[in-house]
């Protein structure tokens, strides 16, 4: 497992995944909006078509039906049973696209198409039972006017609320790409700091590992100064003894019997045994240096 010794720059080595990883569940947040968003706008664009096409032909058949009343002339409803057709097909068509879901309000609508469909055949129907003066009664009551001011003011309602629905997932949508954007500036800011701080970090250690070097460099120099003053120093009383030795052997060697001659020996042995292990140890250190 790593261990950072520089607590700063672990916690700066953290910093990045952490930004990502927020820039990453921000996009994903984004994107569910923007699929919100879209399915919003077309829910919204099927409902504002509904509606539309509900209040032509709710009005085209209410001017049909004005028309036979006044006139008595059946060609009048001609456009009326069209609008009637188109109405049914429109209400076919919203209910295989929303598969029978009902749009906040629009059940309302539905209800008051239906309420002023019922009210103009109602007239229709006195009419062709001959009960014209009822029929034009039940018109100028105003009730139908009633209605469709009503079916214009809830068609405005669910438009309107459809609208800020939409507004508010868009500034939410906004919002979220400020904060994504200024994450993503902050990352790029945060990266710029942080090469900075890895540069500067480096030549800090690598100015101290100069500096360690030079330092090894030195010691390992008066290391060789010294081993090669130790191996002169050593060397020197070896050449004094066997330089006696040389002498005592000269000067004295005819009065040395058996045993000082075999001290003299083992003392010349033991000064060639020193010399050549100082000899060895220079091989292996001095002359290799």
């Amino acid at each position: 497992m790593i261990r950072f010794k520089n607590k700063k720059f672990a916690f700066l080595l953290t910093v990045t995944p952490i930004l990502l990883l927020s820039q990453l569940v921000i996009c994903v947040i984004i994107f569910s909006y923007i699929v919100k968003i879209n399915n919003a706008e077309n829910q919204s664009k099927l409902v504002d078509d509904y509606m539309r096409y509900n209040i032509r032909y709710v009005t085209v058949a209410e001017s049909g039906q004005r028309g036979y009343l006044l006139t008595h002339d059946s060609n009048y409803l001609k456009p009326y049973f069209s609008a009637l057709e188109e109405l049914e097909k429109n209400e076919q068509v919203y209910d295989s696209l929303f598969n029978g879901i009902e749009i906040e309000n629009l059940k309302h609508v539905r209800t008051l198409s239906q309420v002023k469909l019922n009210e103009l055949a109602t007239t229709i129907n006195l009419h062709n039972e001959g009960k014209i003066d009822s029929a034009i009664s039940v018109v100028k009551s105003g009730y139908g006017s009633n209605i469709m001011d009503t079916l214009r003011d809830e068609t405005h309602v669910i438009r309107g609320a459809l609208s800020s629905s939409i507004a508010t997932m868009q500034k939410r949508e906004f919002m979220l790409i400020y904060v994504l954007l200024s994450l993503i500036i902050a990352l790029i800011v945060f990266n710029i700091f942080f090469s900075i701080y890895k540069y500067n970090w480096v030549i800090n250690n690598a100015q101290k590992l100069e500096l360690s070097i030079e330092e090894l460099e030195k010691a390992n120099r008066q290391l060789n100064d010294y081993t090669n003053m130790s191996y002169h120093e050593l060397k020197t009383p070896l050449r004094s003894i066997t330089g006696f030795l040389q002498l005592l052997r000269k000067k004295y060697g005819h009065q040395m019997d058996g045993e000082a001659v075999e001290f003299v020996g083992y003392i010349t042995d033991g000064v060639v045994q020193m010399n050549s292990t100082i000899n060895s140890l220079r091989k292996q250190h001095l002359d290799k240096e």
